[in-house]
């Protein structure tokens, strides 16, 4: 939580919406002015706000939904942690590490390496979807091979603000056909293990994790099996890739945002 304020959360840009043409939002501004409490929070919602720390202007922004500047925050308070906890005598040690620990790393996190990072985050979506416009099927083949080291690094987090964003530009996105993809591959090395492997163990646990990736849950696939034994992940993003490849060419792409493959079969969206 230590990124994320409280007079922002989730809700910083909710101030900007216009109640005389959002049908959703009149009807809660008709609740809230009932409290002037609620009225205050809104209207502190309405512009970004600002801390001023030693005269330095540091916007109070949340980094939830982040990934980069959340895995930079951890190394960095770890590392001065480590580092206080050797130089501090050990009748301060309790007092001060955790309180100096805690307000550098907020401090640095909050002024540069925050926005920084987030910033990168949003270039990576921003030169996967140039990578695919201007490929073509090579560029999607590409995207196929990185999904899913992309995924053990949390960063396909940041795809859902993407594909929100192409379907309310264009009505269409690549990026699920891509990452269904992905997920099939990753299952399907999972259930090759099944049936190759003699370890008991490793065919008990492809067995529940080859299901779940088929699904979209690739985490249990990729961890508990495909990076343990090396060859079926590199096996599972090569054939990525060339599925990534085969539906850049025939431009197959979606006009809605599922949680996998298999709910199309359900709801033909694609």
């Amino acid at each position: 939580m230590l990124m994320v304020h409280p007079d922002v959360m989730n809700f910083y840009v909710f101030g900007k919406l216009d109640p005389s043409t959002n049908q959703l939002l009149a009807p809660a501004l008709d609740i809230v002015n009932q409290s002037g409490q609620a009225v205050d929070g809104l209207q502190r919602l309405t512009s970004l706000q600002y801390w001023d720390v030693f005269g330095f202007k540091i916007a109070k922004v949340g980094y939830q939904g982040t990934v980069l500047p959340i895995l930079a925050a951890a190394w960095l308070l770890a590392t001065i942690e480590k580092f206080l906890r050797r130089v501090t005598p050990s009748w301060l040690d309790n007092l001060t590490t955790p309180l100096v620990s805690l307000f550098v790393t907020g401090f640095v996190t909050f002024a540069w390496m925050g926005p920084v990072l987030r910033e990168a985050g949003t270039l990576l979506g921003e030169g996967l979807q140039w990578l695919y416009m201007q490929g073509g099927f090579v560029g999607a083949g590409i995207f196929g091979l990185f999904y899913a080291p992309i995924v053990i690094t949390g960063l396909h987090q940041s795809f859902s603000a993407i594909e929100t964003q192409l379907l309310a530009a264009t009505g269409l996105t690549f990026i699920f056909p891509i990452a269904s993809m992905s997920n099939v591959a990753q299952g399907a090395a999972v259930l090759a293990v099944l049936v190759f492997s003699k370890n008991t163990k490793m065919k008990s646990i492809s067995s529940a994790s080859g299901i779940s990736a088929l699904l979209g849950i690739t985490e249990p696939a990729m961890f508990g099996v495909n990076l343990r034994l090396r060859y079926p992940f590199y096996g599972a993003i090569a054939g990525s890739a060339v599925g990534s490849a085969w539906i850049g060419l025939n431009k197959s792409i979606c006009i809605s945002i599922r949680s996998s493959w298999s709910s199309r079969i359900l709801i033909n969206s694609c």
